[in-house]
């Protein structure tokens, strides 16, 4: 509509928008008035009764111009001093209708418009203000004429000037309240709108939660099952080893410890470490070293072995070597390796008849088995 293209605000800012929005209505609104009023003044003087006086001219044109410049400030951005502009206006034209009307309640109907334009234009203040100014100044007004000190107007207005003046008043009244309740309207049907997006924002909230917590928990669900799987891999790798570095006494004080597969450095450690603490805790005097199912020993291997026997030796037990394959047999060999300080046998039947001499003889010396 070409009406609300007039009024439509120009500012970004909701508050001001407002503000900017109603000072266009009021100015548009108050130059209708006026306007309004001028032409029916002009009309009444056609007739060979009427007569034109020049300050009802002149109240005409003060409020076409005070209007148009109140709106002409409020499109620049001025929104304030249009609306200051308009209710200063409204003020002068009340007083000045009321003074010449000579009827308080004409001057009542007319000065209200000036206390409602500044409550809603500008602030709830400017509003109490404007009111009290326009008591005090209608008050000294009818003081002075009371006292004489200015003169009673001589000017009357005629019947249908007045009931233009105040039918003008009256529709500009009912337009600013008008546009405040269909503002009033869409800022309620704006705040349910914004709270229907608050309770779908809030239930979005609530679900996601619901989900975060439940990814929390499937989550944590797996961190358990992640400990608890490295504790049985721990476990296992525990027993493995175990399993791998076994240690089986035979015979009192003869100790076996069958080797299958691949021995690296971790496992040569392993099998020392197994070996010098089942040396330990039983007293073996001899410790026989099974590598029937070895299919490889390489030089770290071997000075591995090596280590474990000397230590064993320094604890009071003899090494026996069996089991020796021919590939691991050639293998020593053509790497060079010294195996002086191992006694080796053919196989593990011949290892446990070496122990059983050595131990019948009692050849070996060194400490006796503990608790023995």
């Amino acid at each position: 509509m070409i009406w609300e293209q007039w009024v439509v605000p120009r500012s970004t800012d909701e508050r001001v928008a407002r503000q900017e929005q109603l000072v266009n209505i009021l100015a548009l609104g108050s130059a209708a008035c006026g306007a309004a009023y001028l032409i029916t003044v002009l009309v009444l003087g056609l007739f060979p009764q009427g007569d034109v006086h020049w300050e009802s001219l002149v109240g005409g044109v003060l409020c076409v111009t005070l209007a148009a410049t109140a709106y002409f400030l409020s499109r620049r951005g001025q929104v304030r001093a249009g609306a200051i502009l308009i209710v200063a206006a409204a003020v002068l034209i009340g007083l000045y209708s009321g003074s010449v009307r000579g009827s308080i309640t004409v001057a009542a109907v007319l000065l209200v418009p000036a206390v409602l334009f500044a409550g809603l234009a500008i602030s709830g203040r400017a509003g109490a203000i404007v009111a009290g100014v326009e008591l005090f100044l209608y008050g000294l007004l009818t003081l002075a004429r009371t006292l004489k000190w200015i003169p009673q107007p001589s000017l009357g207005l005629s019947l249908w000037t007045g009931l233009v003046l105040i039918a003008a008043v009256l529709a500009l009244v009912a337009l600013v309240t008008w546009q405040t309740m269909r503002s009033l309207e869409v800022s309620l049907q704006q705040g349910e709108e914004r709270e229907r997006t608050l309770h779908t924002l809030n239930a979005d909230l609530r679900q996601a939660l619901s989900q975060r917590e439940e990814k929390e928990t499937a989550l944590q669900q797996a961190l358990d099952q992640v400990r608890q799987s490295q504790e049985e891999q721990a476990y296992l790798q525990g027993e493995l080893q175990r399993l791998a570095t076994p240690v089986v006494p035979v015979y009192e004080g003869v100790l076996v410890m069958p080797l299958v597969g691949m021995i690296n450095e971790d496992r040569a450690q392993s099998i020392m470490e197994a070996l010098l603490r089942a040396v330990e805790q039983q007293g073996a005097r001899v410790v026989i070293l099974d590598i029937t199912g070895v299919l490889m020993v390489d030089t770290a291997v071997a000075q591995r072995l090596l280590a474990a026997a000397r230590s064993a030796h320094l604890l009071g037990a003899e090494s026996v070597l069996v089991g020796i394959s021919p590939q691991v047999a050639e293998t020593i060999v053509s790497l060079g390796m010294d195996l002086s300080d191992l006694t080796t046998q053919a196989d593990l039947q011949s290892g446990l008849a070496y122990a059983l001499r050595r131990l019948s003889q009692g050849a070996l010396t060194g400490r006796r088995p503990v608790g023995r």
